[in-house]
């Protein structure tokens, strides 16, 4: 589905959602993959699994929810890209990352 970014062009995203894990759908999109948040397979880190449960998207939230994350994930992408400041908190991804995605 194309996706409206804020100020920025929409982007096509796909959101795979898995049985195993519902609350941890992988999210892509077309578009520059340069992001210090993207997961090794270019998927977006949109929420850290450690995180507590408020930080999160869950399945009760709804699409919606999760659109606006996205929306929301994708203009702080492009806003890095461009002033090399990422608006928003931050954790530091590293060789953890594989275990974070799946």
């Amino acid at each position: 589905m194309m996706l409206d970014v804020p100020h920025y062009e929409p982007r096509l995203v796909e959101i795979l959602f898995s049985v195993e894990r519902p609350n941890r759908p992988k999210i892509s999109t077309d578009g520059p993959l340069e992001s210090p948040h993207r997961f090794s397979d270019g998927c977006l880190c949109i929420w850290y699994p450690p995180d507590p449960v408020s930080a999160k998207w869950r399945v009760q939230d709804g699409l919606l929810s999760l659109l606006g994350m996205t929306s929301a994930h994708l203009f702080r992408e492009a806003w890095w890209r461009e002033m090399d400041d990422w608006l928003g908190s931050e954790v530091e991804h590293g060789v953890q990352d594989k275990d974070l995605e799946e």
